[in-house]
């Protein structure tokens, strides 16, 4: 019987969120890895079953044994696929789970044509922002079960840097980058905005923002799930304004992204949060608000029972702990983060932040290794921001604490041997569009503007 999604709150709120159906835990996977090179640029799509996968905050228990693991994650070469167009079943809220406020469904994307808009051209009309009021609540204590559950293939889009109102070719770029993926994928289960959404926090910039991701049809409310694509966001030092701290950044936060708010914790210290989609566990994590707190956080929800039914782990923030530039410095307040990753079982991070493109190898104490713990970096370019900056060759060195507070030191380079980079790209607006099957985390990374994948790649992503 198919099984209808279903939706918990860190908080503790449930949701069912399709046809009736149980929710239950997933079966064991097998820990095979997968190894091979980087791939040619291979334009391919993810199916989306009819089978509806299950929709989860994750939740995290106090105890558990960290992960074990016996292959890397890896590059392959994929094979192109046909995407499959089919769309999602429309799920419902029960009633007595309707939320009190609601923006609706976002309007359908508009249909892509030979005489698109090119960056620079004026964009749409204005449209009013979204006003949902939302409580930022307190932290959330992770507890409880998962209810996450099957194998059901999906595919989501990942991009950063959307810069949204700093300058008319910026906007432009954002709304042809939205319809592109909007025809590219309409059955998207997810998109995921990895931080600096906006130039400056202020009403301009977030309406501007708005309209964008509508042309996607992305629905940043989460409570009107039958249309569209829930969106979902990291954030960092753009988001809170730019040059300077603006006093009401997390009011508009709140508003612009108000279907988020429940699924963990979002105050002025920070944005951080997790649930689990088909047997994935995604956790999101916020770079500008470093913390002891958000440290053992990621911690109790890695070692929580949504983690343990969990088959792939996946990681986002916005600022890459191995930069590859000389204009930001290592995010090395990252450092626990990544000892995190490496003993509990992701095996996939996706950063942003330095406006190019870069994927790593997989990754254990800073150099390229074949140790189970090891972690592909994959840096997306940016969505819509102009001021590119070029990859530099090195060496960088993150120097900080692990997660136990020992110190901890990875030098690296980013060009010529020993490089950690599998692929870099500098000058290019890009998203990604990122399928899902069992343990394999399949990427195709587009241009914006073009039809053409640049970059495709796979990670055995199953510790």
């Amino acid at each position: 019987m198919a099984l209808g999604p279903c939706f918990r709150s860190a908080l503790g709120l449930s949701f069912a969120l399709g046809a009736a159906g149980a929710c239950t835990a997933p079966s064991s996977e097998s820990n095979a890895g997968t190894t091979g090179s980087a791939s040619e640029p291979t334009a391919t799509g993810a199916s989306a079953s009819s089978d509806a996968p299950a929709l989860a905050s994750s939740s995290a228990a106090s105890t558990s044994t960290a992960p074990t693991g016996s292959s890397p994650p890896s590059v392959v070469s994929p094979e192109p696929q046909p995407m499959n167009t089919d769309s999602k079943p429309e799920p419902m809220l029960p009633a007595s789970q309707e939320p009190t406020q609601s923006q609706g469904p976002m309007p359908a994307p508009p249909t892509p044509s030979a005489d698109q808009p090119k960056p620079g051209q004026s964009g749409p009309a204005d449209t009013s922002a979204m006003d949902a009021s939302v409580p930022t609540g307190e932290p959330a204590t992770p507890s409880g079960s998962s209810s996450s559950t099957g194998n059901t293939p999906f595919s989501f889009f990942a991009f950063g840097d959307a810069h949204a109102g700093q300058d008319a070719t910026t906007d432009q770029t954002l709304v042809t980058a939205a319809e592109q993926m909007a025809a590219l994928d309409p059955s998207a289960a997810l998109a995921f905005s990895n931080g600096d959404l906006v130039e400056d926090s202020a009403d301009g910039p977030w309406k501007t923002h708005d309209q964008a991701m509508q042309a996607g049809n992305f629905d940043a409310t989460l409570t009107s799930l039958g249309t569209g694509t829930p969106y979902f966001a990291a954030m960092d030092n753009h988001d809170r304004g730019f040059p300077t701290e603006r006093m009401d950044w997390l009011d508009q936060w709140t508003r612009h992204l108000p279907g988020q708010q429940a699924l963990g914790h979002t105050a002025k210290d920070g944005v951080y949060y997790s649930f689990s989609y088909a047997g994935v566990l995604f956790i999101v994590l916020d770079s500008i608000h470093p913390s002891q707190a958000q440290n053992d956080w990621l911690v109790s929800v890695l070692e929580g029972p949504d983690a343990a039914a969990a088959r792939v782990k996946l990681a986002f923030f916005h600022e890459p702990v191995y930069s590859c530039i000389t204009d930001h410095p290592p995010f090395a307040d990252g450092l626990p983060w990544v000892d995190t990753f490496e003993t509990h079982g992701v095996k996939l991070v996706f950063v942003s932040h330095e406006h190019t493109y870069n994927r790593t190898c997989a990754m254990y104490h800073g150099a390229c290794s074949e140790d189970a713990k090891a972690v592909v970096y994959q840096e997306l370019g940016p969505l819509g921001a102009q001021n590119f900056r070029p990859t530099a060759s090195g060496p960088f060195t993150a120097s900080g604490k692990d997660a136990s507070g020992a110190a901890r030191s990875d030098t690296y380079s980013c060009t010529g041997d020993g490089s950690i980079l599998l692929t870099n790209r500098d000058n290019i607006n890009d998203f990604c569009h990122v399928s899902v099957d069992d343990c394999n985390v399949h990427g195709d990374c587009y241009i914006v503007g073009t039809n053409e994948a640049f970059d495709s790649w796979d990670v055995k992503a199953c510790p």
